[in-house]
């Protein structure tokens, strides 16, 4: 069996949040529209965990569990409770018999805490690769300032961790401190008994470095190549020093990559988005959760979310592209145009001033100005279904539930209460049938030929 396969994650998350403040756990607060703990778990997955456990207190466990179906089927969740705030490691204790009732035969665990949202998926695959030699792995990382932190020693004895508080004039000049991320094989679960509580009454997951060192186990230390992906969520500030950051990691990725991004100060872009090579990004820019396809244009000033952007697509300026919205190859979504849980096929055109929401567009369909599908009755949603090579006049309202045919064509200001049939011209308030769509190209033909 694969070495990843036997291991199980475990996240700590039973923290008061006190100096967060407010009524929301810091671990339930949103990051790019998602909380901390599902940023926390998408990276241990994306690494190659697939077995989760999540310790928390009492209070926190149903909200939680709420989080659990967000992740489908990629990823086994439980969740486990400390029934008293006893430490780290006491809850890593907690986590790892849940895992072991849980999942059966578990080799290690890795450990991470529930408020660090930025760790990048490969640097769980390195600390899962080193954990395959060793009995423990600590991940460290220089920082330039390393005041607050836990120093990692990496001394002829061993490797230690010493608190702060704890540290000599000569250890506070290490600029290597612990970042909380570890690999724990499950041959060390019996170490955590040797562990004393500390003056404050608790158990810390840190004294177990030692205690292995002694033990004659094999400890080693990962360092980090990046000190942004271990910010620890503490304040508010915190959580606004996030945001830019994993901007600011995501669109170097993005730069390496080939995508142009013309003004990083103001450009907003999840860890989780991906976009294609040749694709530029305009100022004032917002993508979360996001796919976008290769040489397309986005912005200024567009917000796009949990949506799907294909090749060759051209969004903005002024452009809302809402959750479960699909732009498909070489369509143009232009200014002022909000899309919500729709598909614009390919080569379509919705060029400004629209509204189109739960509505399927098929291929090479115009949109004219001023275009809203009204979809909503006051109790539910509807769909309109606009389908091949159709042509929609500018300030047409399309009550949904309706379907205009394939080459129909509403006239300016139309209101569309029934569904058109293919090859179709309608017009008025209510629409109502004019003539075919041959005899009004054939007298658009004839039109210009008279002129």
């Amino acid at each position: 069996m694969e070495f990843s396969q036997s291991l199980v994650g475990v996240i700590m998350a039973a923290g008061a949040s006190s100096r967060f403040k407010g009524r929301v756990s810091k671990v339930l607060s949103e990051l790019y529209g998602k909380p901390l703990i599902s940023h926390v778990i998408d990276y241990l997955s994306s690494g190659g965990l697939k077995r989760i456990v999540i310790v928390t207190s009492p209070s926190l466990r149903a909200l939680l569990e709420k989080v659990i179906p967000e992740h489908g089927e990629r990823v086994e969740l439980r969740v486990a409770v400390q029934e008293r705030p006893l430490g780290t490691a006491d809850a890593f204790k907690v986590g790892a018999m849940e895992a072991l009732k849980e999942f059966g035969e578990v080799k290690g665990f890795i450990v991470t805490n529930g408020d660090v949202p930025l760790v990048r998926p490969s640097t769980v695959k390195r600390l899962i690769d080193m954990g395959e030699a060793s009995d423990m792995v600590i991940t460290a990382v220089e920082l330039p300032d390393p005041s607050g932190y836990g120093r990692v020693l990496i001394e002829a004895e061993g490797v230690r961790i010493v608190e702060e508080a704890h540290l000599s004039p000569e250890q506070r000049a290490v600029k290597l401190v612990n970042a909380g991320l570890y690999y724990i094989s499950s041959d060390l679960l019996p170490l955590l008994e040797e562990i004393k509580r500390s003056p404050k009454g608790e158990y810390y997951l840190t004294d177990l470095v030692e205690i292995a060192v002694n033990n004659l186990r094999k400890v080693e230390v990962m360092r980090a190549e990046d000190w942004r992906e271990f910010i620890g969520i503490n304040r508010r500030s915190d959580l606004a020093r996030a945001f830019k950051l994993a901007s600011v990691m995501k669109i170097e990725e993005l730069w390496e990559g080939g995508v142009t991004i013309l003004d990083p100060d103001t450009t907003y872009i999840s860890l989780d988005t991906v976009i294609g090579e040749d694709t530029v990004i305009y100022p004032n820019t917002y993508i979360e959760s996001s796919t976008i396809g290769k040489g397309s244009r986005i912005g200024p000033n567009v917000v796009i979310i949990s949506s799907q952007v294909g090749d060759n697509v051209w969004v903005g300026p002024f452009s809302y592209i809402r959750p479960g919205t699909v732009i498909k190859d070489n369509a143009k979504v232009g200014s002022f145009v909000e899309v919500k849980n729709s598909q614009i096929g390919e080569g379509s055109k919705v060029p400004h001033l629209s509204y189109i929401g739960d509505a399927i567009i098929g291929r090479n369909v115009n949109v004219g100005a001023g275009t809203i599908t009204c979809n909503y009755d006051g109790y539910r949603k509807h769909q309109t279904v606009i389908e091949d090579d159709a042509f929609i006049g500018s300030n047409t309202s399309l009550v949904a539930p309706v379907t205009v045919g394939a080459r129909s064509v509403t006239g300016a200001g139309s209101v569309v209460t029934k569904d058109i049939p293919p090859e179709e011209v309608w017009v008025g308030n209510p629409a109502r049938f004019l003539k075919t769509r041959g005899e009004l190209e054939s007298k658009l033909t004839s039109e210009k030929i008279l002129r």
